[in-house]
């Protein structure tokens, strides 16, 4: 009996430690959280323009691209408040999707029609290395144990690797006569190094710099954190891309984090 009751408490020990705030040494908490980065980018209002239709209708066709954000990190209270200065670092991902679709109909002779449709799609995923220098955060505390975590912080990447990929379809169906219906697609995919213009340069941007904001809740050493990041640096480098002097077109990441942390 006394062995089982050994047991159950240090049972209750480990699992009451599992949830209970780290103690802190100079006030100083390391933590590490991973979970999903949904990838996005942003377009700045001239590249916008380029996608005008004849009505003047704007459509990027941009869409997410699903992805990883793993990060290992301090923060140190400032003096005795709640406030707080840290610094991350880890790896995470960022791309997109993009997606155009063209349906065109109509007559031929007699009652016969006729539906013709393209479709183009591409992606970006690309893996990279991260660094906060800097970030500045409160902690609101809601009971001894619950407390909500608002941040903000600036960062730097380079890029390891990306998959750029590209994949077209076209179909072209009629009632007249089956044997001119037809279907055709094509796949590809690039590396970061195959992204170069007819001079054999470069233009894809493998760095990247920003800022981050988000709020999460802490649960004793736990972490649910939601953040969103902006980058500020072109994806691509349009002037080599397109060959033309106007630096203007812009594509920049804009990423959601959904992470689950754990406090040491």
């Amino acid at each position: 009996m006394v062995a089982l009751t050994a047991m159950g408490a240090n049972a209750q020990i480990a699992r009451s430690t599992m949830f209970q705030a780290p103690e802190r040494e100079n006030n100083i908490m390391w933590y590490i959280r991973a979970g999903v980065s949904i990838n996005n980018a942003a377009a700045n209002g001239n590249l916008k323009d380029t996608y005008k239709d004849d009505d003047g209708k704007t459509d990027t066709g941009l869409g997410s691209k699903a992805g990883y954000d793993i990060e290992f990190g301090f923060n140190k209270n400032i003096g005795s408040s709640d406030a707080y200065w840290g610094m991350e670092f880890g790896f995470g991902t960022r791309g997109y999707s993009q997606k155009f679709e063209n349906v065109r109909s109509g007559n031929l002779t007699g009652n016969y029609t006729y539906t013709a449709t393209s479709l183009e799609k591409n992606s970006l995923l690309a893996h990279r290395f991260k660094i906060m220098p800097l970030m500045f955060g409160y902690k609101y505390g809601i009971t001894d144990k619950i407390k909500l975590d608002a941040h903000i912080g600036a960062w730097v990447s380079i890029d390891m690797a990306a998959s750029y990929k590209e994949e077209s379809e076209y179909s072209f169906t009629n009632t007249y006569d089956p044997d001119y219906n037809e279907f055709r697609s094509e796949k590809d995919s690039f590396g970061i190094g195959d992204l170069k213009n007819s001079d054999d340069e470069g233009y894809y941007n493998r760095f990247d710099a920003g800022i981050q904001a988000g709020i999460g809740v802490w649960y004793g050493r736990w972490n649910l954190d939601f953040s969103y990041e902006r980058g500020f640096c072109s994806i691509y480098d349009f002037e080599k891309m397109y060959g033309k002097t106007d630096k203007s077109y812009s594509l920049a990441a804009s990423n959601v984090l959904i992470r689950l942390g754990f406090a040491f």
